[in-house]
């Protein structure tokens, strides 16, 4: 059995890896905005970044699939090569 992740308080309850970068879904019942979207890079995938907060579980289900298709789109795009944006965090960070 794999031990959950939990990040400020949020379980972890779902997680997509896409090019470099992946999206959770957090989820925390007791917090004034339940659920949220977080995004990690490929090679650290328990550090998050750039949370979108949601009132509902469909909410941010609906955000991961959004986020998670906009980086699809852009690899295909760039022709299957990410390239990091240039406000994103460095490697190992």
């Amino acid at each position: 059995m794999q031990e959950k992740t939990v990040n400020a308080g949020y379980t972890i309850i779902e997680r997509q890896t896409v090019g470099e970068l992946g999206y959770v879904i957090g989820e925390n019942k007791n917090a004034p905005a339940p659920y949220v979207t977080w995004c990690y890079r490929a090679d650290t995938p328990n550090y998050f970044f750039w949370g979108n907060y949601k009132q509902t579980k469909e909410a941010a289900q609906k955000d991961f699939q959004r986020r998670i298709q906009k980086d699809l789109d852009l690899i295909k795009e760039m022709g299957g090569v990410r390239v990091k944006k240039h406000d994103e965090p460095e490697l190992g960070r």
